[in-house]
């Protein structure tokens, strides 16, 4: 319940109960009702990926009852750190580059005393739902509370050394070892890795490509990313769970919707990335290959990269990055060489080999994959530069169609998926065909050319042919059903949903004359706003559908838009909450 709702609910009690019209009894009921609207808010603080708008970060302090106050010199250092781990998100920890419609707004509360004593024994230490409940109760009574519902708490714990990162809270205890006089620790690389969890991202694997998944991939084992052990930059499928990967920035083989070679079921292609964590444009090729491998499950994919990273302090040489992100059943090991159940979906950068783990450490890996050939797909290198690297990328099944589906196959050469029984349909009207008049008198009567491909001179009825046309505008849309189309990462829309498409970062799934109608909203924007002003003539509002967004529209249309956005994760293939 939202707190307008609640304050809502107070009102109505209070007209319907007679009880109520004593006004001491109505402000006990307000003070009630407002109380439970900050346990609310401080409950409800659940970032939303992508991230959309303003997020707000509130820095909390505790101490107990019985211990000391964080100094000035130890204040100073947290809030620093924190600024630095916000300033690093705010970059998405690659190219100084960010979606234009997210950011952060950062809150530093006065530090406050939690009313119990620290248990010296520590024989009774309370579950984490607890340390962060009090702490944030502590907050909120002393008048620090959020301002908005899409926030953070960032809890520094002055006396406790327990660290975790969990969707919407990051628990950050300051003491070297639990107690009331410890000395004072507080790492930047620790509290940017749990920030990520706090925005729902999972820890980065490591895994041999070879063995894996026969062998158990490793957590932590990805060296170069901060959700991995090193915390100087996020790897690509962090910045595109976030959503700061632009829909053009990354490639996929097949999105091309020619047709293809008659037989023919591999296709190849030409691929150019850019070099990343170097700010380098569009024109030197794109930022990211996406390359699906399962046409049973589109959320199974790799993605590469081609970046100079920075490993154990050291910026290492351009080199290729491979992650596998892939759904696995079995047990993973993590850092402590212990077997953990693993998450839904979790991305594993593969390495050439890898030097197994001795007295109870964790595996060293060696060596970045640089191409490889996994069944249905390789990848092999061309050629590169200290800018960009051009691929040569194969797969025999970008072009299958996702699970139930079956090619048309009008022709050898037709790619189209459809039913089973539209393929059934489509090799009777071939038969019907090849039994009819002869070629050369063409179509007669009643009957059209089909189509379906250029060429297609089979002969069908006029409602036959418009089943052609819808298909293959389907096919050429993002809506077609074909592998390559189905697997476009965290935000791949539902079958039959396009993403809007108002910016490059703009993830919302709508259908697509919905597309059409906000693409025609854009064209009409520069003839409806107030002259070189950011203003719309009377009667028109901002449409606001993402920050930023100043296209002029009608009041229903605004709301239209508004709607889209706040119920994007509805509407998308996959769940990664």
């Amino acid at each position: 319940m939202t707190r307008i709702g609640l304050l809502k609910l107070a009102s109505i009690v209070s007209l319907n109960n007679s009880f109520f019209s004593n006004r001491f009894a109505l402000k006990a009921l307000l003070i009630f009702t407002f109380s439970a609207m900050l346990q609310w808010s401080a409950a409800s603080a659940q970032p939303r990926l992508p991230l959309v708008g303003n997020t707000e970060v509130l820095v909390a302090t505790c101490t107990f009852k019985n211990g000391a106050l964080p100094t000035g010199s130890q204040r100073a250092q947290i809030a620093g750190n924190i600024t630095n781990v916000v300033q690093f998100y705010s970059r998405k920890g690659v190219d100084g580059n960010s979606p234009p419609h997210s950011g952060f707004t950062t809150r530093f509360g006065a530090p406050v005393r939690l009313p119990q004593e620290f248990d010296l024994g520590g024989t009774s230490i309370p579950d984490r739902s607890t340390r962060e409940r009090r702490c944030i109760d502590a907050a909120i009574r002393s008048g620090f509370r959020p301002s908005q519902e899409n926030h953070i708490w960032v809890l520094m714990m002055m006396h406790d050394s327990g660290i975790w990162g969990s969707r919407g809270v990051l628990y950050y205890g300051v003491a070297a070892n639990r107690g009331l006089s410890t000395p004072f620790r507080i790492g930047v690389a620790g509290l940017r890795h749990e920030f990520g969890h706090t925005l729902s991202l999972r820890h980065a694997f490591g895994g041999q490509f070879m063995q894996w998944p026969q062998r158990d991939p490793f957590e932590y084992g990805d060296l170069y990313a901060v959700m991995g052990s090193n915390g100087s930059a996020l790897n690509l499928h962090a910045l595109d769970r976030i959503g700061a990967l632009g829909q053009h920035d990354v490639a996929s083989i097949g999105l091309r919707t020619d047709q293809a070679a008659p037989g023919n079921r591999t296709r190849s292609e030409v691929i150019r990335l850019r070099a990343n964590g170097k700010g380098l444009s569009s024109r030197f090729g794109f930022r990211a290959l996406r390359i699906p491998f399962d046409p049973n499950d589109s959320g199974r994919y790799y993605l590469v990269e081609y970046a100079s990273k920075v490993f154990r302090g050291a910026r290492r040489a351009d080199r290729l990055y491979v992650y596998k992100i892939d759904k696995i059943s079995g047990r993973v090991n993590n850092w402590g060489w212990k077997t953990v159940d693993p998450p839904s979906t979790r991305s594993v950068l593969m390495y050439v080999s890898r030097i197994e783990a001795r007295n109870n450490r964790a595996p060293t890996f060696q060596r970045p994959l640089q191409g490889f050939s996994d069944g249905p797909i390789s990848v092999s290198i061309l050629s590169q530069s200290d800018n960009s690297i051009r691929l040569q990328v194969t797969s025999a099944v970008a072009d299958a169609c996702v699970r139930g589906l079956v090619w048309r196959e009008a022709t050898p050469a037709d790619r189209v998926c459809v039913s089973r029984s539209r393929w059934s349909e489509t090799k009777a009207q071939n038969i019907r065909h090849a039994s009819g008049s002869p070629p050369s008198l063409g179509c007669t009567g009643d009957l059209f050319p089909r189509n379906a491909v250029p060429g297609d001179n089979v002969c069908v009825t006029q409602a036959e042919r418009n089943q052609v046309r819808v298909e293959n505008s389907i096919h050429h849309g993002n809506g077609s059903f074909r592998l390559a189309q189905r697997a476009r990462g965290p935000m791949t829309c539902n079958i039959g949903l396009v993403w809007r498409n108002i910016t490059n970062y703009d993830y919302v799934c709508v259908t697509p004359a919905r597309r059409a109608a906000v693409r025609a909203e854009g064209q009409r924007h520069v003839r409806l706003k107030l002259g070189t002003s950011a203003g719309c003539r009377t009667g028109l509002v901002r449409r606001s559908a993402l920050p930023g967004d100043d296209v002029c529209v009608s009041g229903r249309q605004a709301s239209i838009a508004a709607r889209e956005t706040d119920t994007r994760e509805s509407r998308w293939m996959f769940d990664f909450r």
